[in-house]
């Protein structure tokens, strides 16, 4: 369920969305808060920054937290807090974890590359993926690739969506 209104264009109404949303006052006011410092620390405005996520996952990319005097960990936390609100409105897809684990199309996969991290976290976005869009382990053909690949760069914030794009044929045909 949608908990904010529909269609915000800019991180200013991203966060209007949050603060008439139903969430806890509590989780409004620190999700406002890590709007508005993302946004400080992107170097622009609320008003100024379109909710386009390539140019977002480039400006989330460029962030420094040393270079604005916070850790590592409060980083993350604004990045999660941004993201979960992108995700309530639309803008961006959660990135499935552990459903191919759980699929029994997949399981028998997963328990063979799951000692080779190089192709157990290699594949993980994409069986993932798979799996959550009902594609089978026998059903994987280029279209598939190139359905995950379109869906990584137009509705994630994964960092570098072109590596694991390049990575995940070559693994793919080794496993």
């Amino acid at each position: 369920m949608n908990i904010y209104q529909p269609s915000p264009s800019t991180l200013a109404d991203l966060i209007e969305n949050v603060q008439s949303s139903s969430s806890g006052a509590f989780n409004r006011r620190d999700t406002v808060s890590a709007i508005k410092r993302i946004a400080c620390m992107i170097g622009a405005s609320p008003q100024s920054i379109a909710l386009e996520v390539p140019s977002l996952r480039y400006a989330l990319a460029a962030i420094r937290p040393a270079a604005h005097g916070i850790t590592m960990k409060t980083d993350a936390n604004f990045k999660w807090r941004f993201r979960s609100a992108l995700e309530q409105v639309g803008i961006v897809d959660r990135m499935p974890h552990g459903i191919a684990q759980n699929n029994p199309g997949w399981q028998e996969l997963v328990a063979s590359i799951a000692g080779d991290k190089r192709r157990a976290y290699g594949l993980a976005a994409f069986i993932n993926w798979c799996a959550l869009n009902n594609v089978l382990p026998g059903q994987v053909s280029d279209e598939t690739v190139s359905l995950f690949a379109d869906w990584i760069q137009a509705r994630t914030l994964y960092a570098k969506p072109k590596d694991v794009i390049r990575r995940v044929p070559t693994i793919w045909n080794e496993v």
